[in-house]
Order: structure tokens, then sequence, then C-alpha cells
């Protein structure tokens, strides 16, 4: 196997896509061809409503390949009007995983370190503005640096979630929420009683959101 591949293959498996797309043969096929550059693209089923897309293109740098963008496509089956796209370039740093891809077209923010071209690493919360789009139809990319001083591990001391108890569940919950997951955790009551919330990173106001425990409600979470 070629450096070549070898290099695609580690880019491939770094944003999370798994063996059977990285070794199939599409990759291995399109490389030995002599072209300018190519896409392959492939499909993701993330739950029972939503398919994500993703349009992956290469373009050949002097001997070699390379992931130049890809286009994320978000198809939303119970509710059309809340399918999006988005094009991410690899030359922007953002180091996107497919899983947070998805979270950011579901209107949830992540949090990165961000590695811009000739530009000192920073960290930052990244949120797509679905108001706000530009000339090739790309949502604005919204960043907020360090949450804008305020630490998520302070953030979520606020509540009495009862999970924050133990470092290694608190820990679990943290690394969650900053890839724009929906975290379950468990609320104490001004009763003393124990209840099943979700709750979801919202770093503009340097808070969470806190959604009930029930399908329907999960089902329209960051959208």
């Amino acid at each position: 196997m070629s450096i070549e591949i070898v290099c695609l293959q580690n880019t491939l498996r770094s944003m999370g896509f798994g063996p059977d797309f990285i070794l199939g043969e599409d990759l291995r096929s399109f490389t030995t061809r002599d072209l300018v550059g190519f896409d392959i693209s492939t499909k993701m089923v993330m739950d029972d409503f939503t398919i994500l897309e993703i349009l992956l293109f290469f373009r050949r740098v002097g001997q070699s390949y390379c992931l130049e963008r890809y286009r994320a496509t978000l198809h939303d089956e119970l509710d059309p009007s809340k399918s999006r796209s988005q094009t991410f370039y690899v030359a922007d740093g953002l180091n996107l995983r497919l899983n947070e891809i998805y979270n950011l077209l579901q209107g949830r923010s992540v949090n990165k370190d961000l590695t811009p071209p000739q530009k000192e690493k920073y960290n930052a919360w990244l949120r797509l503005s679905f108001t706000n789009t530009d000339s090739e139809g790309n949502y604005k990319i919204l960043k907020f640096r360090s949450w804008h001083g305020n630490n998520l591990r302070n953030v979520l001391n606020k509540y009495p979630i009862c999970e924050l108890a133990h470092a290694d569940l608190k820990e679990a919950i943290i690394v969650s929420l900053k890839a724009g997951e929906i975290q379950p955790v468990t609320f104490y009551t001004p009763s003393g009683k124990k209840e099943k919330k979700m709750i979801e990173a919202n770093p503009v106001y340097k808070t969470i959101h806190i959604y009930p425990v029930d399908k329907t409600a999960q089902n329209k979470m960051g959208r």
C-alpha cells in the first residue's frame, strides 16, 4: 500500500469514517488514474429520521492527492424543511469529526481547538448561523472563543446534576457536550427527588439548554 493511500486513509479515520469506507476500493481506484481531482460520496444513517450524506473532494498536489473540502448534507425525513447542506474546507483548520458535523447541522454548538493556516492555534465554540449565508450558499460559522471566558465546568457546577459528583462521569459529560451532543443527566429536584433530563451546551449565553426526556422533545432539540 502506498504512502499516499495511507495518508488519505489516516485523514478519513481522523474524521470518524469507518473501515468499510476507508478501506473501500473507490479510494484506491481513483488515486491510480492520474486525475487532477476526484470526489467520493457516502451516506450514514444517524437515527430513525436523519441521514448524513458526505461528498468528499480530493485534488492532486504535486504527485499526491489530498482532501480539499467536503459537502455535508443533513436529510431530515421527519421535517424536510430542516434538511441542510454546508461545505467545509480542510484549510480552514476546523478539524471536525462526522458526529460534530452532524451536530452543527442540527443547530448545536461544538467546541474545537482550531488550527487556521499561518495563525496561532486557539479554542472556540462553533455554531452555524442558519439565517446568514455567503455567496456560495454556505452558512456563516460563528466562533465564540473560550466560551467568552466562562469555563464549561463552572457552568455545569451551577446546576444540581447528580453525575457531577463523580469525576469520571463529569468528564464524560463535558466531552459529550463539547462534541455538540445532547447528553442525558439526572437532576435533583427541590423536593430531593431525581429527575432525568437532557442537556445541550449553549455557549452564546454561557449556559446550557435543558430538555425533558421524551421522543418528541428530543426530535426538536437543536432545530
